[in-house]
């Protein structure tokens, strides 16, 4: 005879319900997606209440193998390739010309303001408190004085975290700040690539399409930054101990700064900027190729990396043709903002960068979206 815990109902569309269904059966329906999470279910220890199917904890199983099986099919579903990088960034420029500049709307520019603010947000980068900023070097100064400048500035800025105690403190402060700006970078750049591909909807239902597809790349977002952080925090302390430059009492002047760099505590320095290096190519890589794979097919980025590979390893001379085409972005408004230098004031010259830097931003976000092309298998 059954026990009524092994008996359940639960809610059609229509107002309905279908049971008594035994559990097996349940986490079929689950598995058949006729129950969604919120799918109202009751069995008979609920009493008058009924409760909405992803909080049963009895049904974590049968969810975790619906998700599982929904993910295979979505990667399997679509053939990934790449299109020609300057066809990509045709529809690109056309894109963002449309949207920002034909005609000019400042609520769209507030928009996506709004959601690269929020896919910019990182984690501590710099441990310690913020040191006064250096006394202004002159313009004849050389590298050697300038190099000192910037290391003494450095080592005032992380002196609080050179003895262990501190240095834990720190961490776990990075570490939990970093939970909560990993969210925002994660859903931030979901806005982002969505807006490509959705430039007219408004932002509240852009931002319930994301709802659901954000954890995994959370998650990346959160160990990246906390690995770029660890890295510098690791070689900086490192550099600053076995050079005798971490001590405050210590000057540090362009002879000590050379020296320093001279010796074999550079090596330290050298093996952090490597690793930030490396760990940014990643995040890179994530933003270019993953997060549009994430947001069109709502898979995790571990899926998303074998979409992505599977369409740079069908057409590699097209992936290198893009990196080129970004780098060439970049480098286009870099110049641009060096040559503003010479001709804006210093107040200016900060505005323009800024403003600037949206449509380029957009612009490199689109295009990362039109050359992933993602063709539904017949």
């Amino acid at each position: 005879m059954e026990t009524p815990q092994a008996i359940w109902y639960y809610a059609t569309a229509d107002s309905g319900t279908v049971g008594p269904l035994t559990p097996e059966a349940l986490s079929a329906a689950v598995a058949s997606g006729a129950v969604a999470p919120d799918t109202a279910v009751w069995r008979a220890e609920f009493g008058n209440r009924w409760r909405a199917a992803a909080t049963v904890p009895e049904l974590l199983p049968a969810w975790r193998a619906a998700e599982a099986a929904r993910v295979e099919n979505a990667e399997r579903s679509v053939s990934p390739s790449l299109a020609s990088p300057g066809a990509a960034l045709a529809e690109a420029f056309a894109g963002v010309r449309s949207l920002l500049f034909r005609p000019f709307r400042i609520l769209a520019w507030v928009s996506l303001a709004f959601c690269n603010m929020m896919a910019s947000s990182r984690m501590l980068a710099m441990p310690g408190g913020v040191a006064t900023p250096p006394a202004r070097i002159p313009a004849d100064a050389t590298a050697a004085d300038q190099l000192a400048a910037l290391l003494a500035y450095v080592r005032d800025s992380a002196a609080s975290v050179f003895s262990p105690r501190l240095s834990v403190i720190w961490l776990a402060t990075a570490a939990i700040y970093g939970l909560f700006t990993a969210y925002i970078a994660a859903k931030g750049r979901l806005l982002f690539v969505g807006r490509t591909y959705f430039p007219e909807e408004p932002l509240p239902a852009l931002w319930r399409r994301t709802i659901g597809r954000t954890a995994s790349l959370w998650r990346l977002c959160f160990l990246l930054d906390a690995a770029v952080n660890l890295a510098l925090f690791l070689g900086l302390r490192r550099f600053f101990l076995a050079s005798g430059l971490a001590d405050p009492a210590t000057t540090i002047d362009a002879e000590a700064a050379v020296a320093a760099l001279s010796s074999g505590a550079a090596r330290w320095l050298a093996a952090s900027l490597g690793g930030i290096a490396l760990l940014e190519i990643v995040r890179s890589l994530a933003f270019h190729f993953a997060e549009p794979a994430i947001f069109l097919l709502g898979i995790p980025v571990v899926s998303a990396a074998r979409i992505f590979w599977r369409a740079v390893s069908a057409a590699p001379s097209r992936f290198c043709g893009f990196i080129a085409l970004v780098v060439l972005i970049r480098a286009v408004h870099l110049g641009a903002v060096f040559a503003a230098a010479a001709m804006l004031p210093q107040a200016a010259l900060a505005a323009f960068a800024l403003v600037s830097l949206l449509p380029v931003n957009f612009l490199v976000r689109s295009l990362s979206a039109r050359i992933l092309v993602l063709q539904a298998n017949k």
